[in-house]
């Protein structure tokens, strides 16, 4: 069979990726498709099995499970932040 995955480009890292390797090399019958976006796809019309999605999905059509956190950082050099406060 086919498995439709997407995901945002950087949870695609060295800490996600081997765990959809290992899931791929355990089913070699499956083709998976990684579809990596930033943006939020409508899951259902794009056809998408698994996402993994940092934003909230909208209302509805989903189940959504929560896998784990992600620490975020927002950065500005001190003159940026002068010339736009």
């Amino acid at each position: 069979g086919r498995l439709t995955v997407t995901a945002p480009h950087h949870v695609c890292n060295e800490e996600f990726a081997p765990h959809l390797l290992a899931f791929a090399v355990k089913h070699p019958d499956l083709v998976m498709e990684l579809r990596l976006t930033n943006g939020v796809p409508d899951l259902v019309e794009e056809g998408v099995d698994v996402a993994f999605q940092l934003a909230p999905l909208p209302e509805g059509r989903h189940v959504a499970r929560r896998l784990w956190t992600a620490p975020y950082m927002l950065a500005a050099s001190r003159r940026f932040l002068e010339n736009h406060p």
